[in-house]
């Protein structure tokens, strides 16, 4: 999720891809604390504005929030981690319209590192979290299940012998939810894509730009169980695929310096919107936001302003 990074070893590169998202949300999380927020050119600002809402804290020197979902202004769930000194555990926190808990969450090893990158819940009684665990000497994936009293560990596949992370996930209903992350396969990333069919996690067939260079999926959204969209980056380059019901394939998208795509949200089959940013050169070494929108025939980059060029 660097872009144009090519990381020494997995567990770097998976790390450098978390705190991407990470700082993203960290990112919003400095926006929240404006009272007025850039909404056009540098210099115009929206009447609207953002406030910090409280949000509980794990003891420890580190609580990130990576993944949010909302069935309704009083059901959230936020999933992300929190530094146990010497490891990292999962942490979760719930809203229920009037303030944010944490709730308490499994993790798959106590003495070893253990993220949740995204969340999809289809009610107030159903949600799935996705990331990943280390075991060792490898990642493994970590997917947990909420059932409206606690939260689960499900079991979930990995790619033999090699480290596996699952980054974004959309659910669509109990018996219906993908998760889109990576795998690596001895020299570079390619991507992981996994089915839930209410009964069992599996693997599916995903294609990559190239087996020589990298390919991950940072985010996806589903509207239906026959269509989903995923996006991420594959050697430098915007990586956007297409689930049909039956086999994913590429989709062709627009690229600038360096992109990377971290976020997607469907509201149909016709209508899609892909954030993450791209590498300025402009007088300096600087990201900025990256916006781009599918409309059922084609991915066109959208206008979208920053802080400072």
């Amino acid at each position: 999720m660097v872009r144009g990074v090519h990381m020494v070893s997995v567990k770097d590169c998976i790390r450098f891809g978390v705190r991407g998202v990470l700082a993203l949300a960290l990112g919003v999380g400095s926006l929240l604390a404006m009272t007025a927020v850039t909404a056009g050119p540098v210099g115009a600002t929206s009447s609207l504005s953002w406030s910090i809402g409280a949000s509980p804290n794990q003891a420890g020197s580190e609580n990130h929030l990576s993944g949010i979902s909302c069935v309704s202004s009083t059901v959230c769930t936020a999933v992300g981690y929190y530094n146990d000194d010497p490891v990292l555990q999962t942490l979760i926190e719930s809203w229920n319209g009037t303030s944010w808990s944490i709730v308490a969450s499994p993790n798959a090893s106590a003495s070893q590192d253990n993220y949740l990158n995204g969340v999809s819940c289809v009610s107030s009684t159903l949600c799935t979290a996705v990331g990943y665990y280390f075991n060792n000497t490898t990642s493994q994936t970590l997917i947990e299940s909420w059932n409206g009293t606690s939260w689960l560990i499900v079991g979930s596949p990995d790619v033999p012998g090699y480290n596996n992370a699952l980054n974004g996930v959309s659910c669509t209903s109990p018996t219906s939810c993908t998760a889109v992350g990576q795998y690596y396969n001895d020299s570079v990333d390619q991507t992981l894509i996994e089915s839930w069919n209410g009964a069992s996690w599996s693997v599916v067939a995903s294609p990559n730009t190239s087996s020589t260079q990298y390919n991950s999926l940072n985010g996806v959204s589903c509207v239906s169980s026959t269509s989903c969209t995923a996006v991420g980056s594959a050697g430098g380059q915007t990586l956007i695929e297409s689930w049909n019901g039956t086999s994913w394939s590429i989709v062709a998208s627009p690229n600038v310096s360096g992109p990377d795509l971290n976020g997607v949200s469907c509201v149909s089959v016709t209508s899609c919107t892909a954030v993450g940013q791209y590498y300025n050169d402009y007088n300096g070494s600087v990201d900025q936001t990256l916006i781009e929108s599918w409309n059922g025939a084609s991915w066109s980059v959208v206008a979208s302003p920053n802080t400072s060029s």
